[in-house]
């Protein structure tokens, strides 16, 4: 089995807004260490909560990868917000 053209489409995409919404999270929340670490541990739980009912919604192999490879990032992502914020300055 081999990924037709809308399945990477949907893989692109998703991976955009997973990158966007880590880009976002360090953005707007500068000088502001306790935000971004709300903000890191939200990024990271929320695909472990997302997993199984995107599954559902995808039940094909194809589509569970893509929404491992979706999760996959945007844990990531969470990870690296988080781990930012340890070194965030202090709260205005």
């Amino acid at each position: 089995m081999s990924l037709g053209g809308s399945e990477i489409g949907i893989i692109v995409i998703l991976t955009i807004a997973a990158a966007l919404s880590t880009a976002c999270g360090i953005f707007f929340t500068s000088k502001q260490k306790k935000k971004r670490r709300i903000y890191g541990l939200i990024q990271t739980i929320l695909p472990l909560l997302l997993f199984l009912p995107l599954t559902a919604m995808f039940p094909t192999i194809e589509g569970s990868a893509i929404v491992l490879v979706f999760c996959f990032w945007l844990l990531v992502g969470g990870l690296i917000v988080l781990i930012a914020s340890f070194f965030t300055g202090e709260d205005e």
